[in-house]
């Protein structure tokens, strides 16, 4: 080759360790070179890095980062490997990396695995993601990639994000202006009150955290590191337990139990069997009442609710009463609690039942039962009362169960208060629907009407 051969990395370490620690960090780019069909790292006395800036969006419990890297080549012409690694995790193996795609100037380039030829220190990786891309003399190009992969899970419970920005040290001179910003949608996600973040400096904002940085020769103080818990539920955590029917919990990303009428699938429903008026699902904390947020009712999406069709097949709850264990000395009354559930069917002395009834329309719309104020929760009953027939069986079915229900996820939409806790509320998308039907009522009408003056 004409020029030589470099190799300029992108570095993001998405590994993790499943079970107490899962490990994942994200890292700046980096200058290998190749050793056969293996990459090392080597110093860099041409190309800098003028300008990066890193987003990484927080979604349940994956990382969705975007990368873009602004380089200018201050030497002659040269073509330039990059390449992306892959860890391994702690726990032993390759880490997991998700639909890692790279971009030059807008155009999307092909990338080619290869295996780590001396790992060794931080570079102890299992290979590269990688990809050329040549440079003319003092030309500046623009590298982009987008990815994602699981985060951090710490013993106690928190979730952490990390990016390396030290070996971003290997470019030549200090990079010109770096931006770092995470950001979540859902405060569910990201408890904000629960957030720890370094280094200091940074600005907090509405929901997102940004860094920046101008002339930055980076070391290991830089590196951004963020611990935040997210809401646990029986999306996530617990145990779940039913009078009858399926209740078996599915896997999540981190091999947590998540209820099958908790599982983010309205196609899917717990379903009674034999049985409908008086069946009943629990879940609870269980072992983990330190991990509860406080809640300000409880949601539920009736029936089996992926379509019409077996919405209409399976009987739906018109309405159920809502039990809610909470213990009497509060959470430190006990250092934990073994199947709280056991409170509903033989209660002790240190648990206090309340309870709550709610009305639902029959529609598979979110409908919530609300609280005088937010309370920490550590277990709920749900018990059919009443019951819309099933068109094909004689069951009741719940798509799904909101638990803790935050400010969030009421929107601008107020519970109508009812003697004891609250009634259904539609979701606005059900509003919506009686108003495109009542348009369509009304379009019927006019043209019969004019069809009578014709």
């Amino acid at each position: 080759m004409a020029g030589r051969c470099r190799l300029l990395c992108l570095i993001v370490v998405a590994g993790f360790f499943l079970a107490v620690l899962l490990y994942s960090a994200w890292a700046d780019d980096t200058f290998l070179g190749a050793v056969g069909y293996g990459v090392v790292p080597l110093d860099n006395d041409q190309v800098t890095m003028a300008a990066e800036w890193v987003e990484a969006e927080v979604r349940g419990d994956q990382a969705w980062v975007t990368c873009v890297f602004t380089f200018t080549n201050t030497g002659p012409a040269v073509e330039v490997l990059m390449g992306f690694p892959q860890a391994w995790s702690r726990g032993g193996g390759e880490s997991e990396l998700l639909d890692f795609r790279a971009f030059v100037d807008g155009e999307e380039v092909s990338v080619i695995f290869r295996p780590n030829g001396q790992p060794q220190g931080d570079w102890d990786y299992a290979g590269w993601h990688t990809f050329s891309v040549p440079f003319a003399a003092a030309q500046t190009r623009i590298v982009r990639n987008t990815y994602h992969g699981r985060l951090n899970l710490v013993s106690n419970g928190d979730r952490a994000f990390e990016y390396i920005l030290h070996t971003g040290a290997t470019w030549y001179g200090p990079i010109g202006q770096a931006d770092i910003v995470v950001r979540w949608q859902k405060d569910r996600d990201v408890r904000p009150d629960t957030i720890s973040a370094g280094p200091p400096g940074y600005v907090q904002g509405q929901r997102e955290l940004h860094w920046h940085f101008a002339d930055l020769e980076p070391d290991h103080e830089d590196d951004i590191r963020v611990f935040f818990r997210p809401v646990y539920g029986p999306h996530n955590l617990g145990v779940a337990t039913a009078s009858s029917g399926q209740v078996q919990p599915v896997k999540t990303g981190y091999n947590l139990p998540a209820a099958l009428f908790s599982d983010s699938d309205p196609a899917t429903a717990w379903r009674s069997e034999g049985e409908a008026k008086g069946a009943w699902i629990i879940w609870s904390y269980d072992s983990y009442p330190h991990y509860a947020t406080p809640t300000l009712g409880l949601g539920i999406l009736p029936g089996v609710a992926g379509n019409r069709d077996a919405f209409q097949a399976h009987g739906r709850p018109s309405e159920v009463l809502i039990r809610l264990a909470q213990l009497k000395g509060g959470v430190e009354a006990l250092p934990a609690v073994s199947h709280a559930q056991r409170s509903f069917l033989d209660p002790g002395p240190e648990w206090e039942i309340t309870e709550h009834r709610l009305v639902l329309e029959d529609a598979p719309c979110w409908q919530f039962m609300r609280l005088e104020k937010p309370d920490i929760v550590l277990a709920f009953q749900v018990v059919i009362e009443g019951v819309y027939s099933g068109e094909q069986y004689d069951d009741v079915a719940i798509a799904e169960v909101l638990f803790p229900l935050l400010e969030e996820d009421l929107g601008s939409v107020p519970a109508s208060p009812t003697d004891e806790g609250g009634h259904g509320i539609l979701a606005p998308w059900a509003a919506m629907m009686v108003a495109s039907v009542s348009a369509a009522l009304i379009s019927v009408w006019l043209r019969k009407r004019n069809t009578r003056r014709e």
